[in-house]
């Protein structure tokens, strides 16, 4: 990214689904242990290739709370940090490993089906609490005290929102969150400047039913980033902030 005003700093931002999920936790933990994995020295010879200064990972299995489990480490130095395929090794000293929505299991049927399991009740879909997360890496340092949240965020509260009232039960939309894994206000330091990142990865608008509810969520998600980036007033993020993004340099992922 870089402004019409020379002074501007350039940043070369990617986003990639790198689908390093399994249905169970530690696998990923496991097989990012190795270092000859096929499938992970293809992975890191397309992020190597692309060589962006912040790249946004979807998929990536870590700790439903937030930090890395070891398994985006073992990636970094046992892959980025290894040239692949011709490819030249990259490195990542500043990453982010946020809470996720994914995998939290709720107390509720949300998918009417008489049990209450993951991953169809979880907060997002997911099969255990960090399933499906995202995560950044950054060359340039990331202002983690600075970091923004809207994890929490009920379904119900956005404006005019798309929530399939005739599917979910009262007790469900009273306590179901939008976001599916999480957005956040990512301020990365780059030449002495702040530039902000949007970041997040809404639910696929497909797998649903006649109701609809993952194509309305996905829409929803969506508004969610505009809202943000537009400072609406009705926002109030995970720690009580008001308002979005009122800084005039951001970059959405």
């Amino acid at each position: 990214m870089k402004s019409a005003s020379n002074c501007e700093p350039l940043l070369r931002v990617a986003m990639f689904n790198i689908s390093m999920s399994d249905t169970e936790p530690d696998k990923i933990l496991a097989l990012t242990s190795s270092f000859n994995n096929p499938r992970l020295r293809r992975l890191a010879a397309i992020i190597q290739h692309a060589a962006a200064d912040v790249i946004l990972l979807c998929e990536f299995d870590h700790l439903g709370a937030g930090g890395d489990d070891g398994a985006l480490a073992n990636f970094c130095d046992n892959y980025l940090s290894v040239g692949q395929y011709d490819q030249h090794p990259i490195e990542y000293p500043y990453r982010l490993c946020p809470a996720t929505n994914t995998g939290l299991l709720t107390e509720i049927d949300l998918n009417n089906d008489g049990v209450i399991s993951l991953p169809a009740d979880g907060m997002g879909f997911g099969h255990f609490h960090g399933n499906f997360g995202f995560v950044l890496l950054s060359k340039y340092p990331i202002q983690n005290e600075n970091i923004r949240s809207w994890q929490h965020m009920l379904w119900n509260k956005i404006p005019n929102t798309l929530i399939p009232r005739d599917f979910y039960s009262d007790e469900a939309i009273d306590i179901l969150r939008l976001s599916s894994k999480n957005h956040l206000i990512v301020p990365i330091e780059c030449d002495q400047q702040v530039i902000n990142l949007v970041c997040c990865h809404p639910t696929p608008p497909v797998f649903d039913g006649p109701e609809r509810r993952n194509a309305k969520r996905n829409h929803d998600e969506i508004q969610l980033v505009c809202d943000i980036l537009d400072n609406a007033d009705y926002l109030e993020d995970d720690s009580g902030n008001r308002g979005g993004l009122s800084m005039s340099k951001h970059l959405l992922f």
